[in-house]
């Protein structure tokens, strides 16, 4: 059966209220809730329509929403950086708190941390997020993401500065998309920067489960588990990996990594994605002779340039606003 292959944020998944979430999380944690006082839509359109926020992780591999919410907590631990974003949303200049907090965040970033470091004759496995100065396995961050959780889906914190309601989406529109997809002929996967663990809660919660079991996503473990087992690094978007290990199978990707030839492949493939990276990737997988279409939905974190990029290339199949439109794309493809 052809296999159409979906990334999740920005694809069928919108990004902002997790987006959103992750804000929210580093102003509780920092004790700064209070002083939104109401205004929490300015903040956020602010932070993310206007100054672009999530760039700061989302432009260095960091995919998992709780990482830019750890990020945005650490840049706060500044004294002097929380003191000034404090007096710049009391005095109602969130677009200055903003950059406040972009700048303290950006500024945590130091590329040397993330250079694999040698054991004896063994290469670590790195985690971009080592760039922030950030450990997933110190307990602070385990914190910020129990946190991050609590803040999405509950029970409430005392000084939550929002309508929770906020972060909840509806999903028929996915749900019809993707009835579509099966009626094509095209079986759906998903290849997601996120890792298992929070990705989970939001397809059950969006009613999507009965079309996306946990066997069909390739999310950020299988990548942590082909890293951790070829000593490699880097393989997360936009290395080929992940987009062959959802079309193929973890092993057979695995089997590529170690220099065995693919497998053949005789059904149709086509990549959806957002981002630049999800682009490349696929690019990547002609690259090593695996053919593989692309479809690109516009989700704001492209430029004009990058789209021009994109639409350009063979592989390109379209680029589109919404989920829904992909079906015609895919049916034009045929003719």
């Amino acid at each position: 059966m052809n296999k159409i292959i979906l990334d999740a944020d920005g694809v069928f998944f919108a990004e902002r209220p997790y987006w959103n979430a992750a804000l929210a999380t580093a102003f509780g944690m920092s004790g700064l809730s209070a002083s939104i006082n109401g205004g929490w839509q300015k903040l956020t359109d602010d932070a993310f329509n206007q100054l672009s926020l999530q760039t700061v992780t989302k432009y260095r591999g960091c995919n998992s929403n709780w990482d830019l919410a750890a990020v945005l907590a650490k840049a706060l631990e500044c004294r002097s950086v929380c003191g000034a974003a404090q007096a710049h949303i009391e005095a109602k200049r969130t677009t200055k708190a903003v950059e406040t907090l972009y700048g303290a965040a950006q500024s945590l970033w130091n590329d040397a941390r993330i250079k694999p470091a040698r054991r004896n004759g063994k290469t670590n496995v790195s985690d971009p997020l080592n760039g922030f100065g950030i450990d997933r396995a110190d307990k602070h961050f385990r914190d910020t993401v129990n946190w991050f959780q609590c803040t999405l889906n509950g029970p409430d914190y005392p000084d939550l500065c929002f309508d929770r309601a906020t972060l909840k989406e509806s999903y028929p529109a996915t749900s019809l998309a993707f009835n579509r997809f099966q009626a094509a002929g095209y079986e759906i996967r998903v290849c997601t920067g996120r890792h298992h663990a929070e990705i989970d809660e939001p397809v059950t919660r969006a009613g999507l489960r009965t079309f996306l079991p946990a066997s069909v996503i390739t999310s950020a473990n299988e990548v942590d588990k082909a890293q951790t087992l070829t000593k490699k690094t880097s393989l997360g978007k936009p290395h080929w990996f992940a987009p062959t290990c959802a079309a193929i199978g973890f092993e057979p990707a695995i089997a590529c990594l170690k220099g065995k030839p693919l497998p053949t492949i005789s059904e149709t493939l086509v990549y959806v994605g957002d981002a630049l990276a999800d682009y490349r990737a696929v690019a990547a997988c002609n690259e090593i002779g695996l053919k593989m279409n692309y479809v690109h939905i516009r989700s704001g974190i492209t430029s004009p340039e990058q789209e021009n990029e994109i639409a350009d290339a063979q592989q390109t199949l379209g680029i589109v606003n919404r989920l829904e439109e992909i079906v015609r794309l895919l049916e034009s493809s045929k003719k």
